[in-house]
């Protein structure tokens, strides 16, 4: 019986070294798509950080923060419960998360090498202090609106 069951164990053991560690399970998110709901999840951050909570110190951070991210599975048409265990799988696989991460990274870069250069703006109030706050709160609105404006013509699209 032990002549037999040192070959069948050797047998299960090659088999088992030569199984796809790199095919993600079913409920995982592929890397594409894990990359794309982060990128949003990452920019949704920044504008939640540099315009809302700056401008009203008030809103309470975590509901906001968790209405964006609902909104952003909404886009990627996924659930939480999907996003977790995706990213929960990632992070014991670091060799995958570095990846993602990095093709993140790529993208921050080609999207600042690609944006055309703004326009200067030309000031229609006096070039005061008061002046100057006016113009940047309009700045800031107008951005709000057009990152409100992307983000709706992307959930009004389908996929």
């Amino acid at each position: 019986m032990k002549k037999l069951s040192f070959p069948l164990l050797l047998l299960l053991t090659g088999i088992m070294a030569c199984s796809d560690k790199n095919k993600l399970p079913k409920d995982v998110l592929p890397q594409p798509k894990m990359q794309a709901v982060m990128w949003d999840m990452i920019r949704a951050g920044d504008f939640l950080n540099n315009y809302v909570f700056y401008r009203d110190t008030s809103v309470d951070k975590i509901a906001e923060t968790q209405k964006w991210n609902e909104k952003i599975f909404q886009i990627h048409k996924i659930t939480r419960n999907q996003f977790d265990k995706s990213y929960a799988y990632y992070r014991q696989h670091p060799q995958l998360m570095k990846a993602v991460m990095d093709s993140i990274s790529k993208t921050k870069v080609e999207d600042i090498v690609t944006q055309p250069t703004p326009e200067p703006v030309v000031p229609s109030v006096q070039d005061t202090a008061a002046g100057k706050r006016k113009l940047d709160s309009l700045k800031r609105v107008r951005r709000i609106g057009k990152f409100n404006n992307r983000l709706n013509n992307k959930l009004a699209e389908p996929k």
